[in-house]
């Protein structure tokens, strides 16, 4: 089960929820005319990939959002170092959807600096930090520095050309992080 917000607008009770094959809908509430909430039951046999979500009242049905569905989300903590492989039977990356993705999910007990790495030689990676709720916070070519509130947030682990596949690692607060060199120049044949 997931709770998930709805956000748009000239929304009224009654109001469905369609997301698509393999999910249930329940509990939905309208709590305003932009906002709502409902509870999304993906089944075990659901399709990895991307729903199509629409919400119906009695004016008519809405444009369709993305709602993605990947095979697990497994845990990741500072100190952690994964390998894993984007291949052909993961998710799509909710923020890039030709590109493959793995989702993780960091949980912090107190703010933290972190600094995700990813790393890859079989394609150019492009990990994605979200919160709690899925909405973007950062991302970077191989790194994001940062720091957290006490929380849960989500790593998106993909590449920047859409269908790469292949190894990659994930790791948190693991490698040696480089935040300049000063002068960042000199001149050839000089020390």
């Amino acid at each position: 089960s997931v709770a998930v917000t709805l956000t748009g607008d000239r929304f009224t009770s009654p109001m469905t929820v369609d997301a698509g094959s393999g999910i249930t809908v329940s509990n939905v509430n309208v709590l305003s005319a932009t906002s709502a909430t409902a509870t999304f039951g993906v089944s075990a046999v659901s399709l990895v990939g991307s729903n199509s979500v629409t919400v119906t009242t009695a004016t008519g049905t809405s444009n369709a959002r993305t709602f993605s569905i990947f095979p697990a989300i497994p845990a990741i903590s500072p100190g952690q170092l994964i390998s894993g492989a984007l291949d052909t039977t993961d998710g799509r990356n909710p923020f890039f959807t030709s590109a493959y993705a793995d989702l993780y999910q960091l949980t912090l007990g107190a703010t933290t600096q972190v600094i995700i790495d990813m790393r890859s030689t079989a394609f150019s990676p492009l990990p994605y930090l979200t919160s709690g709720s899925g909405s973007f916070l950062n991302s970077g070519t191989t790194q994001i520095s940062t720091t957290l509130a006490a929380g849960s947030y989500y790593i998106v682990a993909s590449s920047n050309a859409g269908g790469a596949t292949g190894a990659y690692t994930l790791s948190i607060n693991v490698l040696p992080y480089l935040s300049s060199v000063a002068p960042p120049f000199g001149a050839a044949g000089t020390s």
